[in-house]
């Protein structure tokens, strides 16, 4: 029997009085509980923040004719996301830095306010936003035109973070909150200069066990539609360049068998637990995806490491894994097999694959932190290995050489291994 039962109330605007008044009483009993706590707060506070470089930015990344980056002014709240024009090599020299969204002046009046999700059109002209300001997932979608700096009149209330524009810039994907379970409800499309009432719905997932994402394809080329549980998950996908067609299965679910697939340059690339309890790599193509018997293997299954995803990029491919209890990173080339892991000079640490939009890119973004490292953005080359170092997150007052950080490991009972993460001045 659950005894708090009763508290539950999920009515999306009032809430019963009674489950109120016993929320506000526990509240105050709390307050007056660490009032004397109060002082020891404001100093940690004090303390983290003084650690922080607030005028700081992120580095920049290249798309579609554009560097987009976030910047952060000292005394501000929240980030400024800017653009310049340029091509691969770097930012034009004459060409000015535009504001697309100032996270401060959007927030201005709100209690909370975050910007989950910030999407160009592929013509640059519009930028789509998802934005929260009660806390609880559910957003509103904005969508502002660049070229004038004002804000378009469509507005969709009650959706989730995502957003996925189609190729003809006028119509975009996103997906509505479930009111009730605050999760993933049904995935819609948009028509720029409608009403959202008269938004179609693309997928309403069934079944209330799995949970459903969209993104865009590496190459942009598809909407892509995942559904996925605790033990099976079911890929579909539509052509971006035809938004109106409904969606075809791509890999059907199936009880105990967990796939995921990004498409680029015509062909599926798809990680699966399928025979391979840790996961590997197959790749088909876009007439085979279809039919298992012909995929071929790009990255096989291994005991003693686990596959967590992948970028595709067309100078190969990038592999998230975990191993030594580690997250690092493995350079894989598209004839495939078992690839070059990306060194690293410390024992104990955790590499993941950032943002990597642009597939022409020769290199891989990835992070790297430690115990002793922090954050830093790096750019390795799927060619030869080099790595450039993009921005190591400033920390006010530290220095890295005084520190150190080790890895031991501690035998159980039962025979395991046990990773211990060690740090001293």
């Amino acid at each position: 029997m659950d005894e708090s039962y009763w508290l539950r109330d999920d009515h999306p605007e009032r809430k019963r009085d009674d489950v109120m008044a016993y929320l506000r009483a526990e509240q105050a009993y709390t307050e007056a509980m660490l009032a004397r706590q109060a002082p020891l707060e404001a100093r940690l506070l004090g303390e983290i923040r003084g650690r922080i470089k607030e005028d700081d930015s992120t580095p920049p990344q290249h798309d579609r004719g554009w560097w987009y980056w976030q910047s952060f002014r000292e005394g501000a709240e929240y980030a400024t996301w800017m653009r310049r024009r340029g091509g691969p090599a770097g930012p034009d020299a004459g060409a000015p830095d535009e504001t697309m969204l100032d996270g401060n002046a959007l927030a201005r009046g709100h209690a909370f306010f975050r910007i989950s999700a910030a999407e160009v059109s592929p013509d640059g002209a519009m930028v789509a936003w998802t934005e929260d300001t009660v806390g609880r997932r559910g957003h509103s979608l904005r969508i502002r035109d660049l070229r004038t700096g004002r804000d378009l009149a469509d507005r969709v209330e009650g959706t989730l973070e995502p957003v996925v524009w189609a190729a003809d810039g006028r119509s975009l994907f996103y997906m509505r909150q479930d009111p009730v379970l605050l999760q993933s409800g049904p995935v819609c499309r948009h028509v720029l200069g409608t009403p959202a009432s008269a938004d179609a719905v693309v997928h309403d997932e069934a079944d209330e066990t799995l949970f459903t994402e969209i993104e865009a394809s590496a190459d942009s080329r598809h909407l892509l539609v995942e559904m996925e549980g605790y033990d099976t998950s079911e890929l579909r996908a539509l052509p971006l360049d035809r938004p109106t067609e409904p969606l075809r299965v791509v890999i059907p679910r199936e009880p105990g068998v967990r796939s995921y697939a990004d498409h680029l340059d015509g062909r599926w690339v798809i990680r699966t637990n399928r025979d391979a309890r840790n996961f590997r790599l197959m790749v088909a193509a876009d007439d085979a995806v279809a039919d298992r018997a012909r995929w071929t293997e790009l990255v096989p299954h291994r005991a003693d490491a686990s596959l967590d995803g992948f970028a595709l990029l067309r100078g190969g491919v990038a592999v998230a894994e975990r191993a030594e209890a580690n997250a690092r990173v493995r350079r894989v080339p598209w004839s495939g097999g078992a690839g070059t892991v990306v060194p690293t000079r410390e024992a104990a640490f955790a590499m993941d694959l950032a943002a990597n939009p642009a597939p022409a890119t020769p290199a891989v973004r990835v992070t790297y932190t430690s115990m002793v490292t922090p954050r830093t953005v790096i750019d390795v080359d799927l060619a030869t290995g080099a790595q450039a170092v993009r921005k190591v997150q400033p920390v006010v007052g530290y220095d890295p050489l005084e520190f150190a950080s080790a890895r031991a490991w501690a035998p159980s009972r039962d025979g395991k291994r046990i990773p211990v993460s060690i740090c001293w001045k």
